[in-house]
């Protein structure tokens, strides 16, 4: 299996995130999948994502996980439960609950839609469950239905609406959505999302 770690940067990777590089890179060894490793820098997170997502094109990667540089990964084991919530559900976007960054409540980074507009978890569900969108703190996505039912860029891009900014990351989702796609967000994973503030659960 070839597999593409992509972590967008322009402020260092956090030294947590380093540990699960090297856990991974050991693991993979182990496991004799090929992994390749790409860290792309640019001036705005869109861009980075389109790069890791053509850098996995170019290598001809079965899958891509692309992990933000402030979110750790609390398990060991948590790309096989990742692959086995892909397979089970026949998904080709799954993803780890992150808690985002606000003082005021616990929110996570994956929603389900609404007449009103989406409306975030404040709870993570006991099981792997289907969502609407969820963020790229650590997202995996399979290569071969990508190629399949999207294979040009643009992949990510913000959109500017009359509330504000719709990231990147949910506009993908939607798109895989309209795709045919499901996503996935992978609960029995725990990750402490750093950012500025130290979250964690």
């Amino acid at each position: 299996m070839k597999l593409l770690w992509g972590t967008p940067t322009n402020r260092g990777i956090h030294p947590e995130v380093v540990r699960n590089i090297v856990s991974f890179d050991l693991d993979s060894q182990k496991q004799k999948n090929d992994l390749i490793l790409y860290f792309p820098q640019s001036s705005t997170l869109s861009l980075s994502r389109n790069l890791i997502v053509k850098e996995a094109l170019k290598n001809d990667a079965d899958w891509i996980l692309m992990v933000d540089d402030d979110v750790q990964i609390k398990d060991n084991n948590f790309f096989n439960l990742m692959l086995q919530t892909a397979f089970d559900n026949d998904a080709p976007v799954v993803g780890l609950p992150c808690r985002l960054k606000s003082n005021e409540e616990i929110v996570f980074n994956f929603a389900d839609k609404r007449p009103e507009g989406y409306e975030n978890y404040k709870v993570i569900p006991e099981a792997p469950k289907e969502v609407d969108v969820i963020g790229t703190g650590c997202m995996l996505i399979n290569m071969a239905w990508l190629r399949e039912k999207w294979p040009k860029a643009p992949w990510f891009w913000v959109i500017d609406t009359e509330t504000g900014s719709f990231p990147e990351d949910w506009n993908f989702c939607e798109q895989v959505k309209q795709r045919g796609g499901k996503i996935m967000v992978e609960s029995r994973v725990k990750t402490t999302h750093w950012g500025s503030l130290g979250f964690t659960f």
